[in-house]
């Protein structure tokens, strides 16, 4: 199912689209996966917690997260992002925690 969608609080210029994908598991399972675009970006993250708690939770729906993300940076290249997410030094400064990584490069 695709629709385009906005919450009340967007100007009513500005819509997204929202992607549904139903999927059987089995007699008792339905996983519904959900993609959605053209979010502002300021409202992103309460969006995110909008769906769960506003659709899913009362639907009785349990949210999964899956190591699918996608993350919008404002003031960084994506060089700066790689250099980041490649130099362990850098990533401990900037998160004040201590990270070793090893990243293997795919061409």
């Amino acid at each position: 199912m695709i629709q385009s969608w906005r919450h009340a609080d967007w100007p009513a210029n500005h819509s997204s689209t929202v992607r549904l994908v139903f999927d059987q598991q089995d007699d008792a399972i339905t996983r519904v996966l959900l993609e959605q675009s053209d979010v502002p970006a300021a409202q992103i993250k309460r969006i995110d917690g909008l769906w769960n708690q506003q659709i899913w939770r009362p639907l009785g729906g349990v949210l999964v997260r899956s190591l699918l993300q996608q993350v919008f940076f404002e003031n960084l290249s994506p060089h700066d992002v790689y250099e980041l997410l490649t130099d362990s030094n850098k990533c401990s400064r900037m998160t004040n925690k201590k990270y070793v990584s090893r990243f293997v490069r795919v061409c």
